[in-house]
């Protein structure tokens, strides 16, 4: 019940920050591809569904989302000075990827982190699936 009801207040934000159903569902195909992501890796490694990893798919809703308004905000801007969409996507790619990236790979090293350190101690088994979820 939590996540649907994440989503669709996500959404109204988006929506509210954007105003434009379009540019909101679009920023929300970026969270469900995340979603097949993180079920994927619950599944590979044989991991099941729990608070934790709901939890974490939480944070990589945010995360997801985050990287969506980054990039959509700079595409908006470049189309604004006159780029077509194409070039505006393409130009934003490759300015905004490098940032994008770094951001990514420093919370999923750090959820690497928690997930290979605390296997080893079933008290913490929690923040593993939380970071498997996540990374």
């Amino acid at each position: 019940m939590i996540v649907p009801l994440t989503i669709f207040l996500i959404f109204i934000i988006l929506y509210t920050m954007f105003r434009s159903f379009k540019w909101a569902l679009l920023i929300l195909a970026n969270v469900a591809l995340a979603r097949v992501g993180g079920l994927l890796a619950l599944y590979v490694t044989g991991t099941y569904f729990s608070v934790s990893s709901g939890v974490g798919f939480l944070a990589l809703f945010g995360v997801s989302v985050q990287t969506g308004v980054i990039m959509l905000e700079y595409i908006n801007q470049l189309r604004v000075r006159g780029y077509t969409v194409a070039d505006a996507a393409v130009e934003g790619a490759i300015l905004r990827l490098r940032p994008i990236m770094i951001t990514m790979l420093v919370a999923t090293l750090d959820f690497f982190r928690r997930r290979f350190l605390t296997r080893s101690d079933p008290t913490r088994s929690g923040h593993s699936r939380l970071s498997l979820s996540v990374a």
